[in-house]
């Protein structure tokens, strides 16, 4: 997601075809700089706004970012105290009806 200009188009068609009930599986970078190919810098607040707030959240994670991310954060929370890059892991399900003004 960090690497679309359009942020909130990108979103509203991930929302449009995800039928509702059904399920969404993530992983996001967050608070990195922008760059040339990733455009975005992602915070919870703006994914938040954008998506998540369209979903039924049954499991969020915050982690550490590095090299040996893996999948287990969907399982297991972050190790405390964690801090630098972080990754947001979430799993979800589209609401039935999505709220006034799309994604």
């Amino acid at each position: 997601m960090d690497h679309v200009h359009n942020l909130g188009a990108m979103t509203a068609e991930m929302l449009r075809i995800l039928k509702p009930g059904g399920t969404f599986i993530g992983s996001f970078n967050l608070d990195e700089e922008p760059g040339v190919s990733e455009p975005q810098t992602l915070t919870p607040e703006l994914l938040e706004a954008h998506l998540l707030r369209h979903l039924d959240v049954s499991s969020r994670r915050v982690a550490p970012a590095g090299p040996n991310n893996t999948y287990e954060y969907f399982f297991s929370p972050a190790p405390p105290g964690a801090s630098g890059p972080r990754k947001l892991w979430i799993r979800g399900r589209r609401k039935q009806e999505l709220k006034p003004g799309g994604g």
